[in-house]
């Protein structure tokens, strides 16, 4: 898809709307952007202002018959009145369109002075991706086979794969990391026990993301100019236990004695925990609110939770009251001792609901510590138009990454690894 910029004079094309009306094309538009800032010089003297006057931006993203088409800012007078020197009907406004065209054709482009581009924060992503999902086909099991044969993806057969794996926190460094090693795991013949249930604590909504494009997302490597395209496909379900929703399904996946390996990328505040001592936080809000709900509910079956430490509580008294095996727990966050770490806390939780199941908690519980290392940015909107470039598919989750990559995972496991 072309990306074109263009300048035209509101003499020449008075407005997006009837220039798209005149090619018999339906206009709308969704605003992603407004505030003010300085004129430049050129914007100045176009709208009659002092120099380094402050002026009114809008920046939209207009679209034709449902596709994204342009990008456009508009500069007016913070009056809103045009110069009375001028007539009113060709009052110059200066408007600057980057044109997105869902062909291949090529327009004229040509550089505009008066526009700054770091002036305005970049577009805002979810703006960007329900105009592109309108768009585009998404990315999902039946469009798999749209793909070029130059982009990898999933040739094992997803149908058969069942969770063996939780992870909290689909994050980007998780799509990014240890997803890709799973992908690579489930290449390999007898390993279809890997699939993975992807929970979020907090947003984004994981489901709303990968939920309609059946867990497939891609991840797009950089090096130099060269970029490596590869669809993965090792989640097979997700659940959002976003504050206010019932912890019953999210304690119910933890719990299932299939699952062999609870993992989590949480970041460190995650943890609740006192940096200088790696011991459980008891003043954090959410985790008296959570001790004060396991108490009453310690099988979680009809309260709400609020942090992972509680979560994973939960899911190890169910497992104990049914005399199941204890599940491997794996921190794969970039924090020292992250496996002591996690396990200090669910101890120290323990210590607060119910004495004796801290004891076995104690006793029973295996966490190694992990060490991960790959550079992980955030996704871009410039990420997402990357791929229906390459792909004239749309993905919601796409992330990116340096080629490099580390997973070191210290050899002590609860069972199947």
């Amino acid at each position: 898809m072309a990306e074109v910029t263009a300048h035209r004079q509101a003499t020449n094309l008075i407005t997006f709307s009837s220039e798209m009306k005149r090619q018999s094309r339906t206009p709308s538009s969704e605003l992603l952007d407004s505030g003010t800032r300085p004129a430049t010089t050129a914007q100045a003297s176009e709208l009659v202002l002092a120099r380094a006057s402050r002026i009114v931006f809008l920046k939209r993203l207009r679209i034709a018959d449902g596709a994204p088409t342009a990008v456009e800012l508009v500069c007016l007078r913070p009056d809103g009145c045009p110069s009375s020197s001028r007539p009113v009907d060709t009052q110059p406004i200066d408007t600057h369109w980057t044109f997105r065209s869902p062909s291949n054709r090529t327009e004229p482009s040509m550089p505009d002075p008066d526009i700054d581009p770091g002036a305005t924060q970049p577009l805002r992503r979810d703006a960007l991706a329900r105009a592109e999902s309108r768009s585009f086909p998404r990315l999902c099991q039946s469009t798999l086979d749209a793909l070029s044969p130059t982009v990898r993806r999933p040739v094992y057969d997803r149908s058969k794969l069942s969770i063996g794996l939780v992870h909290i926190g689909v994050g980007a460094f998780h799509r990014c990391h240890q997803q890709e090693v799973l992908d690579d795991l489930l290449h390999l013949r007898g390993n279809e026990r890997w699939g993975e249930c992807g929970i979020n604590l907090r947003s984004p909504d994981i489901g709303e993301m990968l939920g309609p494009q059946h867990g497939l997302y891609a991840r797009i490597l950089r090096d130099g100019d060269i970029r490596d395209v590869r669809v993965l496909g090792g989640i097979v379900k997700t659940i959002d236990a976003l504050p206010g929703r019932s912890a019953d399904l999210v304690v119910s996946a933890l719990s299932d004695a299939d699952v062999k390996v609870i993992s989590l990328t949480i970041t460190e505040k995650g943890y609740c925990h006192h940096p200088s001592t790696n011991r459980l936080d008891r003043n954090n809000i959410d985790l008296r609110a959570d001790v004060l709900e396991l108490r009453a509910d310690p099988f979680a079956e009809r309260v709400t939770l609020r942090t992972a430490p509680a979560y994973l509580l939960a899911s190890l008294a169910r497992r104990r009251a049914r005399n199941d095996a204890i599940p491997t727990l794996m921190s794969c966050d970039n924090v020292p001792d992250n496996g002591s770490l996690l396990g200090s806390v669910v101890a120290d939780i323990a210590d607060e609901v119910d004495p004796s199941l801290a004891e076995w908690v104690r006793s029973n519980i295996i966490v190694p510590n992990t060490m991960v290392d790959r550079i992980v940015p955030a996704t871009q909107p410039e990420d997402l138009r990357t791929f229906t470039e390459m792909t004239g598919l749309h993905d919601a989750g796409v992330v990116t990454g340096e080629s490099f990559l580390d997973w070191v995972i210290e050899d002590r496991f609860a069972n199947d690894r």
